[in-house]
């Protein structure tokens, strides 16, 4: 079963630290026939099936054309919150110009991404209101939801939510969530399981 819907939709993925949510988005991005670029602001280890590049190898041209190819990316980016922010933002927007669409997609996962701020924060926030048309689909993947720009998760019509603590609640609250359900979720299908919600319907699922 594939993990994500594949639809057409931007995707939220929240958990405290080690909860899964960025195995599973790594786990479920490895099944897609899509090319992806993720931003890993952790240095997280993800699938062999992901080519890793360091921020400071990478030549722009080289990444636009590996990407139109179908590859995975990994892009380890500087400790330096300021560059990261610069290079995601640049990054960002020169995707938006390269030509996907809605049927020939490209999956942008912007890890921990209630470090965005500045030209990095606004660049998602584009991305999140204008990018499907151009067939950019984000993944924006956080431990803390509430610290996060509201519109990266109204814009996703799709949230994998991994435990978080009672302090997310008022994220929780905002998607129209009972935090009190959610954990008896959590504990009724254990570690590392989720709740998937589309806006309309909640379904907690089991980890992977």
């Amino acid at each position: 079963m594939k993990l994500l819907t594949q639809r057409n939709n931007h995707v939220f993925v929240c958990g405290q630290t080690r909860s899964g949510k960025t195995y599973f988005s790594s786990r479920a991005l490895e099944q897609l026939n899509r090319p992806v670029l993720f931003f890993n602001v952790q240095d997280e280890d993800l699938p062999p099936k992901f080519m890793t590049i360091k921020y400071d190898e990478v030549n722009i041209s080289q990444l636009m054309e590996a990407l139109h190819s179908g590859a995975k990316i990994d892009l380890r980016l500087p400790l330096d919150i300021e560059q990261t922010n610069t290079l995601i933002d640049f990054i960002l927007m020169r995707l938006m110009g390269e030509g996907y669409s809605e049927k020939t997609p490209i999956y942008v996962v912007l890890d921990e991404c209630h470090l965005l701020k500045n030209d990095g924060k606004e660049a998602a926030i584009q991305v999140a209101t204008r990018g499907l048309k151009r067939g950019i689909r984000c993944i924006f993947i956080t431990q803390r939801p509430a610290l996060c720009d509201k519109t990266l998760y109204t814009q996703s019509a799709e949230q994998y939510i991994f435990y978080v603590a009672a302090s997310e609640k008022e994220y929780l609250r905002n998607k129209g969530l009972d935090y009190d359900k959610c954990m008896k979720e959590w504990e009724r299908l254990g570690k590392y399981s989720y709740i998937f919600y589309d806006g309309f319907s909640l379904e907690g699922r089991k980890g992977i």
